[in-house]
């Protein structure tokens, strides 16, 4: 909605001078959208630089992180194109809630909470599969015992909060 609207008058038939629009009265409650993006983006940046330790390739300390090294495994880069692809897909789906009422006749935009809802699912069951099942047994130990994977899953669960609200 732009920030400056005409102020019809009715009663005189004429418009009065424009106001600034008050995005509390339009909208209520909260918008979580922006903390769910930076959560992703912290996300994203934990990937690029402790992938190695969060699989296990990599000694456990700073020193073996991604940073130093001159290649990217091939799983760490389709994990972070994937989250590219989401936190673009993200804001589109966004972007098609705040359109106007006209617009419903697009299926995306029509649709738009029944795919960020099914995004949600999928999300989180692979989130829980790769971090409780495939990490661990990939490394021979628990989750409790790589830190990396921890913070890893600690922030994926953030974002899932924030993108559920």
């Amino acid at each position: 909605m732009p920030k400056r609207v005409p102020n019809p008058d009715s009663r005189k038939a004429i418009n009065e001078p424009y106001i600034l629009h008050n995005s509390a009265k339009v909208k209520p409650g909260e918008d979580y959208f922006t903390l769910s993006f930076y959560a992703l983006l912290t996300v994203m940046f934990f990937i690029l630089f402790f992938y190695r330790n969060i699989v296990g390739k990599g000694d456990i300390m700073f020193a073996g992180s991604t940073s130093e090294t001159t290649r990217f495994s091939a799983d760490q880069v389709v994990f972070l194109f994937l989250l590219l692809i989401l936190m673009m897909v993200e804001r589109m789906l966004y972007r098609a809630k705040q359109t106007s009422p006209d617009a419903n006749q697009y299926f995306f935009t029509r649709h738009a909470m029944t795919i960020k809802l099914s995004i949600h699912i999928i999300v989180s069951v692979f989130v829980h599969i790769m971090c409780g099942f495939v990490i661990p047994i990939s490394q021979h130990q628990t989750l409790s015992e790589n830190t990396y994977a921890v913070i890893l899953y600690v922030l994926l669960m953030f974002y899932l909060v924030c993108s559920a609200m």
